[in-house]
């Protein structure tokens, strides 16, 4: 990824919950300057992301700005209320899609 090129290396994880490490695995830990927005299913247990998805880098936000957003009810939202179609196989909200 051409990230990379501008990633600085360092020693230690920055993560709380570091992986435990893998036979036959190495891992290259980089300092947190890249921002990143992603969506996930949930919270695990430990305080991870569960099937995280990446969607966009995030060039207007700088690291030290990041925070844990609040959930968010679905219920409480308007667009959430809109019928749901079937386009195919993907299910999409709303009426203007």
């Amino acid at each position: 990824m051409a990230f990379l090129a501008h990633a600085t290396p360092q020693d230690i994880s920055p993560f709380r919950n570091t992986p435990k490490p893998e036979r036959n695995r190495e891992y290259l830990w980089l300092k947190p300057e890249i921002v990143v927005e992603v969506s996930f299913h949930q919270w695990t247990p430990r305080g991870e992301l569960r099937e995280a998805r990446f969607l966009a880098l995030r060039h207007d936000k700088l690291a030290r700005e990041v925070t844990v957003e609040p959930a968010i009810d679905p219920d409480r939202l308007s667009w959430a209320k809109a019928p749901v179609e079937t386009v195919g196989r993907v299910m999409a909200a709303g009426s203007d899609l």
